[in-house]
């Protein structure tokens, strides 16, 4: 990720905060600002079309997906 105040590709996450989104806390190792970001969810037609999953399936390997980055982060 590069710093939106000096360019530079030299970022660190210094903290992640997860709800419906994910927001990550970065700093610049070169010039020292700080700066938040925002992941999220895009939506790509293509996969929808070529996807072999039914709904329950989908359900099912994100709900492990979800019950795994849990634990992980709750250590």
């Amino acid at each position: 990720m590069w710093c939106p105040n000096c360019t530079s590709e030299h970022t660190k996450v210094i903290g992640t905060e997860k709800s419906h989104v994910v927001e990550r806390f970065r700093k610049c190792e070169d010039c020292g600002y700080t700066f938040q970001t925002i992941e999220g969810v895009k939506h790509d037609a293509t996969w929808e079309v070529n996807a072999k999953y039914t709904d329950e399936e989908v359900n099912r390997i994100l709900k492990k997906r979800h019950t795994n980055q849990k634990d992980i982060f709750n250590d």
